[in-house]
């Protein structure tokens, strides 16, 4: 047990900040959170929690049919409503999600399991792009969706795996003759916490009797079966099959030369709808023996007219290295499915002639998506499998090393400052540096798709209109947002960066944290600081908070994108000429950390809000930034449950601004931040590395939390 446990007079709070200072008046406010009648179970306090507005900065609060609007939402959605994605049930359209666990893909691995997404996006459509071909390509995306692709590159044909935007994906596409060189992946190695209670020699007995068997009326006690088999190879099979199983059987001739088996079904079903729990193993011994019975071997295709257990066989081909297409074809009211292994598991847009990619309206207005730990889950679309993204501080890898970098990085970083307003001026008015004087280009564009929802949150709440909103989509702001240009352990250089909705998304909160005083205080809801003031779940305004934030969301997920894209893009003019693998969207880590997401922990249905922390679930990739001059860490989540699947989200404060600036020199702050290209000036005392806690102490009291996957240290940073 790696952490301390505070009471409260309510729940208990599991503190990981051994080794690192805490603040008695941030101890205070994460008790008055726990005493809280809405608290699930206990609140989780990080190493690098510090007192914050409401709640404190760096903790993690569970609660029940209420949410504390301190925090801000969910990432965007992407595709069309007849997606489908895999449950522990069953394909199920994306539009009719209505809770549960989904398949995510990780891409590192391969690997595919079963977890409870961060959040459920459905938002208004701007049109899809259509990726189909007769070679089993089927997707209707959002421009910005994040896509996984495998693309072609060299005489050998290699495939290398990166990330692109679908509207990036597009215009390449468009723009060669052949079509983009790349290809989608449609295989996937499942990991299993469940089996079916069966043995594999009957279950290949099973997979026959759903083939061929007839059970009488009384099978549901006695699991009596008959087969009458013609072919010789299938009987030959059947014998084999029993008798490996150990299970005792009669065979009798008929006149029309079959031969009738007789004997006990493990299972008393005709379908493979119930299995979707079989165990990796179990489902490679389906996909073999199914093919013996109820399918050609040879063209390895599974024939069947039971749409469920034709949507089991395809999970099951897919999840056992085969590139798995469904077909139908209706007959006088009947339809027969057919469900095709191939073993090359990639599939791609390129063809001559080319198969063009256009801009459809989507079917129903709306586009839908999760937001998964890993960043991709596994979709399904006209028969096709695909492993697909969500959209989301960032930290991009980049083709360029130490080597690459000039001697003097000042050149860079004004070019990036030119690139990227930042800071603030005339108090947020007119002429202010920080945001754009006239919205014009990606940012004007994405405003646009953008400004139909938020017309639509303003028509409810006026006062939110009353924002910089659009001048500061793009923008980086001041504080401790920054845009840093980072070296890792081998010399790689990569871009993170740290910024969030902006003007915007502060108007939102604080319009309603103050609906939510004025609910309770209509409600003679007792508290112990008016700013913990909640919404309950089914209330008009919770529901117009839930709408406002994931708004929000997207707005600091397309700010960061923007900003990415710029800073990527004076990188590309300033070091030598490298092969990019896509575009600046190969993403290496994308996560938020100030989010409320609906998840279950310790027997419950909890919204959980993070407040200055980070989701590491099991095996997930996050971001830990220092301060300007010192490491930061790309981790991967360990999943521990007492902490609700969380760490930290940084080192977190140990000077409030005021006392920073009147006690760090401007001497000190240069030799902290020697070797970084910064700001060496008055206005960044107060993000100088002293007023931030020891990052390594930090780590050190997360070391159930997180493993460190990469050591960042920055050589270059911006900050407003």
């Amino acid at each position: 047990m790696n952490y301390d446990i505070y009471n409260s007079p309510g729940v208990p709070i599991k503190a990981w900040t051994r080794g690192v200072p805490v603040e008695a008046k941030a101890l205070e406010q994460v008790r008055n959170t726990a005493s809280l009648p809405i608290i699930h179970s206990h609140v989780a306090l990080m190493a690098d929690c510090h007192f914050g507005f409401g709640a404190t900065v760096g903790s993690v609060v569970p609660t029940i049919g209420a949410v504390i609007p301190a925090a801000v939402g969910v990432d965007i959605g992407c595709v069309d409503a007849d997606s489908e994605y895999l449950s522990p049930i069953g394909w199920r359209r994306i539009a009719d999600y209505d809770g549960g666990s989904i398949m995510q893909y990780e891409r590192d691995s391969g690997a595919a399991r079963f977890v409870e997404p961060e959040a459920y996006i459905k938002r208004e459509s701007r049109g899809l792009l259509k990726l189909q071909t007769k070679y089993g390509v089927d997707q209707l995306v959002s421009p910005d969706h994040k896509m996984l692709v495998w693309k072609r590159t060299g005489r050998d044909r290699h495939r290398e795996q990166v990330v692109m935007l679908a509207s990036d994906f597009a215009a390449e596409h468009s723009r060669l003759a052949q079509g983009m060189k790349a290809d989608f992946q449609t295989a996937f190695t499942p990991v299993m916490d469940t089996c079916l209670a069966i043995s594999d020699e009957d279950l290949r007995v099973q997979v026959a009797v759903m083939a061929d068997g007839y059970l009488d009326q009384r099978c549901h006690i006695s699991r009596s079966v008959c087969m009458n088999l013609k072919k010789q190879r299938k009987q030959a099979r059947l014998r084999e099959l029993l008798q490996r199983a150990g299970r005792e059987f009669t065979e009798h001739e008929h006149q029309d030369g079959a031969t009738g088996f007789r004997f006990s079904a493990p299972i008393a079903t005709k379908t493979y709808a119930g299995f979707w729990s079989a165990s990796a193993e179990q489902l490679k011994i389906i996909a073999d023996e199914c093919l013996h019975w109820d399918g050609n071997a040879q063209d390895s295709v599974f024939y069947t007219r039971d749409r469920a257990s034709a949507d089991f066989m395809q999970y099951a081909f897919a999840a056992t290295g085969h590139r798995s297409v469904m077909r139908s074809d209706d007959c006088d009211g009947v339809t027969d499915y057919r469900v095709y292994a191939h073993a090359n598991t990639f599939v791609g847009m390129a063809g001559v002639p080319k198969t063009p990619i256009v801009k459809v309206p989507s079917p129903d207005g709306l586009e839908y998506c999760f937001t998964v730990p890993s960043g991709f889950w596994v979709m399904r679309r006209g028969g096709n499998v695909v492993m697909t993204g969500n959209c989301g501080m960032v930290a991009l890898r980049t083709p360029w090393n130490a080597n690459d970098l000039p001697c003097s990085l000042a050149g860079m970083r004004r070019a990036i400052e030119s690139a990227v307003p930042h800071g603030r001026s005339s108090n947020g008015g007119p002429g202010d540096c920080g945001a754009w004087t006239d919205v014009a280009g990606p940012a004007a564009e994405a405003w646009r798709g953008m400004l139909p929802a938020f017309d639509r949150i303003c028509e409810k709440h006026p006062v939110i209109a009353k924002s910089n909103n659009a001048v500061h989509l793009g923008t980086l702001g001041t504080g401790n947002h920054f845009v840093e240009v980072c070296l890792d352990e081998d010399d790689e250089v990569w871009v993170m960066l740290h910024s969030g909705s902006r003007g915007v998304g502060n108007r939102i909160g604080s319009h309603f944290i103050e609906l939510a005083k004025k609910d309770a205080e209509r409600n003679n809801i007792r508290l112990p600081d008016v700013d913990l003031a909640y919404l309950n779940e089914g209330s008009e305004v919770f529901d117009d908070y839930c709408l406002a934030v994931g708004w929000a969301q997207n707005f600091a997920r397309v700010n960061r994108n923007l900003m990415l894209g710029a800073t990527v893009g004076v990188l590309a003019k300033v070091l030598p000429a490298r092969e990019w693998p896509a575009t600046w969207a190969d993403i290496a880590v994308n996560c938020h950390h100030n989010y409320v997401s609906h998840e279950r922990h310790f027997g419950a249905d909890v919204i959980v809000t993070r407040k200055g922390a980070v989701s590491a679930r099991e095996g997930e990739l996050g971001i830990i930034p220092g301060s300007m001059g010192t490491r930061s860490y790309i981790v991967r989540g360990k999943g521990n449950p007492d902490s609700f699947h969380s760490c930290s989200h940084g080192a977190g404060r140990v000077m409030s601004r005021g006392e920073a600036k009147r006690t760090i020199t401007l001497e000190e702050h240069a030799k902290a931040t020697e070797g970084v290209e910064c700001r060496k000036d008055e206005g960044v005392l107060d993000e100088s590395p002293a007023a931030y806690k020891n990052i390594d102490a930090v780590m050190a009291a997360q070391s159930d939390l997180v493993d460190i996957v990469h050591t960042l240290h920055a050589v270059l940073c911006v900050k407003g």
